[in-house]
Protein backbone atom coordinates (compact mmCIF):
# COMPACT_ATOMS: atom_id res chain seq x y z
CA UNK A 1 0.00 0.00 0.00
CA UNK A 2 2.96 2.37 0.65
CA UNK A 3 4.53 1.78 -2.32
CA UNK A 4 1.64 2.29 -4.22
CA UNK A 5 0.82 5.71 -2.49
CA UNK A 6 4.61 6.54 -3.01
CA UNK A 7 4.24 5.94 -7.04
CA UNK A 8 1.39 7.90 -6.65
CA UNK A 9 2.65 10.80 -5.03
CA UNK A 10 6.01 10.72 -7.65
CA UNK A 11 3.88 10.38 -10.48
CA UNK A 12 1.74 13.82 -9.52
CA UNK A 13 5.07 15.58 -8.48
CA UNK A 14 6.37 14.78 -11.91
CA UNK A 15 3.28 15.83 -14.10
CA UNK A 16 3.60 19.22 -11.85
CA UNK A 17 7.46 19.75 -12.49
CA UNK A 18 6.32 19.22 -16.29
CA UNK A 19 3.11 21.54 -16.52
CA UNK A 20 5.71 24.35 -14.27
CA UNK A 21 8.51 23.55 -17.62
CA UNK A 22 6.17 24.13 -19.98
CA UNK A 23 4.54 27.47 -17.93
CA UNK A 24 7.91 28.63 -18.62
CA UNK A 25 8.23 27.58 -22.00
CA UNK A 26 4.65 28.55 -23.07
CA UNK A 27 2.67 29.71 -20.26
CA UNK A 28 -0.15 31.30 -22.65
CA UNK A 29 -0.55 27.90 -24.89
CA UNK A 30 -0.34 25.98 -21.57
CA UNK A 31 -3.00 27.72 -19.57
CA UNK A 32 -5.19 27.43 -23.03
CA UNK A 33 -4.35 23.80 -22.56
CA UNK A 34 -5.33 23.46 -18.59
CA UNK A 35 -8.40 25.35 -19.83
CA UNK A 36 -9.32 22.66 -22.27
CA UNK A 37 -9.04 20.03 -20.18
CA UNK A 38 -10.60 21.58 -17.19
CA UNK A 39 -13.51 22.09 -19.63
CA UNK A 40 -13.81 18.44 -21.66
CA UNK A 41 -13.21 16.99 -17.87
CA UNK A 42 -16.07 19.24 -16.08
CA UNK A 43 -18.24 18.01 -19.23
CA UNK A 44 -17.80 14.28 -18.63
CA UNK A 45 -19.80 14.70 -15.18
CA UNK A 46 -16.94 13.10 -12.94
CA UNK A 47 -16.77 15.44 -9.69
CA UNK A 48 -14.19 13.07 -8.35
CA UNK A 49 -11.15 12.90 -10.97
CA UNK A 50 -7.57 13.11 -9.97
CA UNK A 51 -6.36 14.81 -13.38
CA UNK A 52 -8.90 17.64 -12.71
CA UNK A 53 -8.01 18.08 -9.27
CA UNK A 54 -4.27 18.12 -10.37
CA UNK A 55 -5.23 20.78 -13.25
CA UNK A 56 -7.02 23.03 -10.75
CA UNK A 57 -3.58 22.64 -8.39
CA UNK A 58 -1.80 23.25 -10.72
CA UNK A 59 -3.44 26.38 -11.91
CA UNK A 60 -3.72 27.87 -8.58
CA UNK A 61 0.35 27.28 -8.35
CA UNK A 62 1.58 27.72 -11.87
CA UNK A 63 -0.89 29.25 -14.27
CA UNK A 64 -2.21 32.05 -12.22
CA UNK A 65 0.69 34.38 -11.43
CA UNK A 66 -0.20 37.60 -11.65
CA UNK A 67 1.97 39.27 -13.69
CA UNK A 68 1.67 42.72 -12.20
CA UNK A 69 3.02 41.72 -9.12
CA UNK A 70 6.55 40.88 -11.28
CA UNK A 71 6.75 44.85 -10.78
CA UNK A 72 7.11 44.53 -7.33
CA UNK A 73 10.24 43.79 -5.39
CA UNK A 74 10.43 40.06 -4.17
CA UNK A 75 10.18 41.78 -0.53
CA UNK A 76 6.68 43.59 -1.10
CA UNK A 77 5.08 41.32 -3.09
CA UNK A 78 5.92 37.77 -0.80
CA UNK A 79 4.08 39.37 1.95
CA UNK A 80 0.90 40.11 0.25
CA UNK A 81 -1.81 37.93 0.27
CA UNK A 82 -1.94 35.00 -2.75
CA UNK A 83 -5.17 36.55 -3.79
CA UNK A 84 -3.28 39.24 -4.54
CA UNK A 85 0.10 37.91 -6.00
CA UNK A 86 -2.05 35.56 -8.04
CA UNK A 87 -4.72 36.21 -10.70
CA UNK A 88 -6.72 33.21 -10.63
CA UNK A 89 -9.75 34.68 -10.54
CA UNK A 90 -8.87 35.85 -13.75
CA UNK A 91 -8.31 32.48 -15.04
CA UNK A 92 -11.80 30.73 -14.11
CA UNK A 93 -13.57 33.87 -15.47
CA UNK A 94 -11.85 33.35 -18.96
CA UNK A 95 -12.64 29.50 -18.46
CA UNK A 96 -15.69 30.39 -17.93
CA UNK A 97 -16.15 32.54 -20.96
CA UNK A 98 -14.88 29.91 -22.88
CA UNK A 99 -16.94 27.58 -21.89
CA UNK A 100 -20.05 30.04 -23.10
CA UNK A 101 -18.68 30.24 -26.13
CA UNK A 102 -17.96 26.77 -26.68
CA UNK A 103 -21.67 25.66 -25.83
CA UNK A 104 -22.92 28.52 -28.20
CA UNK A 105 -20.74 27.13 -30.97
CA UNK A 106 -21.94 23.47 -30.36
CA UNK A 107 -25.36 24.64 -30.38
CA UNK A 108 -25.23 26.16 -34.00
CA UNK A 109 -23.38 23.01 -34.99
CA UNK A 110 -26.31 21.13 -33.71
CA UNK A 111 -28.47 23.68 -35.74
CA UNK A 112 -26.58 23.57 -38.53
CA UNK A 113 -26.84 19.41 -38.68
CA UNK A 114 -30.79 19.47 -38.26
CA UNK A 115 -31.01 21.46 -41.64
Amino acid sequence: QFEREQIVRDYANRCKSIIEVAMQWAPDTMRSHLKEYINNKGEEGSFSHAGLSLATECVHTFASYNSFADALPTNISQGRPACVRYNTSSFFAYLSQRKDFSGRVKGMLDLAEDT
